[in-house]
């Protein structure tokens, strides 16, 4: 009898609707990305991901005026950080030799005006940001 009852609640538990939080929210996003899940627990799974970076960048914005900058949810809001490491191929840095790299700009070296600052980006001299994920080391 104890059996039974056991089959039946898992046959109830897998026929229920799952009930997604912010489910127009979600829908849109799954289509303005492309995304579509091979089943309903991954789906569910990925809609967990997604809500925890939802919430993060909430709180973020909500304090942007002392960071200077807002967040969005782009195309990786269902995958966590250790999968987005993952996709940049990253690689702990634990137990590299670290050493001291500082360098103090000494400017008595050079003769001739030195701008205070300078924006690299009018020089062509930084490259415009790339899609995370699209490149492998």
């Amino acid at each position: 009898m104890k059996i039974l009852v056991v089959a039946v609640c898992v046959f109830t538990i897998g026929m229920t609707e799952v009930q997604y939080q912010h489910p127009e929210e979600w829908d849109l996003w799954k289509t303005e990305h492309g995304k579509s899940y091979e089943s309903q627990r991954e789906e569910l799974e990925r809609h967990l991901v997604w809500l925890s970076n939802r919430e993060y960048i909430n709180a973020h914005n909500k304090n942007s005026h002392i960071f200077g900058y807002t967040l969005a949810m782009n195309h990786l809001g269902d995958i966590t950080d250790s999968e987005y490491e993952g996709m940049l191929n990253y690689r702990s840095m634990q137990g590299m030799d670290h050493g001291n790299y500082t360098k103090v700009f000494d400017a008595s070296h050079y003769s001739g005006d030195l701008p205070d600052t300078v924006d690299w980006r009018t020089k062509n001299a930084v490259n415009d940001i790339k899609k995370p994920g699209t490149m492998r080391a």
